[in-house]
This record gives C-alpha cells, structure tokens and sequence, in this order.
C-alpha cells in the first residue's frame, strides 16, 4: 500500500496519524518516515483499511485494539550517534574534499593587535 492510499485510509478510520501511532504503540515519526519511501509495511497497511472498514460500519476499533496486550516495538538498540552511523564531522584525512574540521587541537593563527 502506498503511503497515499494509507493516508487516505487514516482519513476514512477518522484517525490522525499521532493517533493511529498511539494506538499501535508506536510514534508518530516512525509513521511518517515511510512518506519518504512511498510505502508502508503490508500489516499496516492491513490494519488501516481494517480500522477504517470498522469505522464506516460503526463499529469501535479503538476499543478492539486497546482490548490487545502487546509490547511496543523498541528502539534500535546499539545505534551510534551521528546520521547513519557516521560521525558527523569526519577527521580531515577521511574528508575528500578537505573540508573536515581541523580538530588537532592547535589554535588557528589570526591577525594579533599589536598597537
């Protein structure tokens, strides 16, 4: 299902998306992040058009999945800081174009006021 038809489908459950993470125990940016792929994962996918179908019937879907015991999903656990698991300022022999910080340590000699 395409992030679209998703969307659309959160609109027939008369759900935002905040509330749809709430609900499935996850947050709202780990929904959103799958605009940027155009897709989501077929059981969400499944679960929207599910909770919208109950929705338009009349029937209380947040109540059915509140009824649910389960664990939200945790966070990737080992993650390293910086995008990607890069760091965010790599040394400067690592940086191509030489634009990496000089982090030696050696201050940068400027102009001194010498009057």
């Amino acid at each position: 299902m395409t992030y679209d038809e998703f969307i659309q489908q959160l609109d027939r459950a008369d759900i935002k998306v905040r509330e749809f993470a709430q609900l499935i125990k996850r947050t709202p940016n780990a929904i959103t992040n799958y605009a940027g792929k155009g897709e989501v994962p077929a059981l969400m996918g499944i679960v929207s058009a599910l909770i919208a179908e109950m929705h338009l019937s009349g029937l209380d879907y947040r109540n059915v999945i509140n009824r649910v015991d389960f664990n939200p999903v945790a966070p990737r656990a080992g993650g390293q800081k910086g995008f990607r698991g890069k760091p965010r300022y790599p040394s400067a022999a690592d940086d191509p174009d030489g634009f990496a910080p000089d982090t030696s340590g050696d201050p940068i000699e400027g102009p001194t006021d010498a009057s």
